[in-house]
């Protein structure tokens, strides 16, 4: 059976894990995913045959802009298919506050270029937390809930096991995906945190991945990763 063929109607725990990792792999070195896009492929003419060439179309886009400006490619995504809200497309991805408002206004000429109908309420695209990443615990605390929406479409066994302590991991269904679920950046992937010094994963499976900061100490743990970074 194909991935294309492959259904599924819940993320799996193995997917939960890699994208917690994921998340908490972006933050340690320095490349954090603060900017969260929303595609309703319904309403851009995209339905459920055509929309992973969609996705890859769209990121490749977005991702070679970003290789030009010198920036590594970072990013995850989750899709969905509620029966309430239709087909959507979710993506969590770095982009340096220097650029985020030539990439705002790119944006819609990559989903054209990706095959999508550009309409009202087609892309919804944000920007996480501040932008002054000296003090990043507001913006840590923004990203949590950010990902936390997205695992939402994990099985309600699953939720319920890794909602720890003030970690709540809420079920909503989120109907049947064909094909790949979800995914991150081969940058974030399960080889680059193997193969990056000093990273060890913090234990996805209880959600501490995504409270860097809430669980450690704000001052040091930015910092000490910045110096890592640097001597790496």
């Amino acid at each position: 059976m194909t991935d294309q063929c492959r259904t599924t109607r819940y993320i799996s725990l193995q997917a939960v894990n890699n994208l917690t990792e994921a998340a908490d792999f972006s933050y340690y070195i320095c490349t954090p995913l603060n900017r969260f896009i929303t595609i309703h492929c319904e309403a851009a003419g995209i339905g459920m045959s055509r929309v992973h060439r969609f996705r890859s179309s769209f990121l490749k886009h977005a991702g070679d802009w970003l290789y030009l400006n010198n920036v590594p490619f970072c990013h995850l995504w989750v899709l969905e298919n509620p029966s309430s809200g239709g087909l959507n497309l979710h993506i969590l991805m770095h982009v340096p506050p220097t650029l985020a408002a030539q990439f705002a206004r790119r944006q819609r000429g990559w989903l054209k270029a990706a095959g999508a109908k550009c309409r009202a309420k087609v892309i919804l695209s944000k920007w996480i937390g501040p932008r002054d990443w000296d003090y990043p615990l507001p913006y840590v605390r923004a990203f949590t809930g950010v990902v936390l929406y997205l695992l939402k479409g994990a099985s309600p066994e699953t939720c319920e096991m890794l909602s720890v302590g003030d970690v709540t991991l809420l079920h909503v269904d989120q109907g049947v995906v064909h094909g790949k679920r979800c995914g991150v950046s081969e940058t974030l992937g399960p080889k680059a945190r193997a193969t990056r010094k000093f990273y060890t994963p913090s234990g996805a499976q209880y959600l501490r991945p995504l409270r860097p900061i809430v669980l450690y100490h704000a001052g040091s743990s930015w910092a000490q990763a910045k110096n890592r970074q640097k001597t790496t």
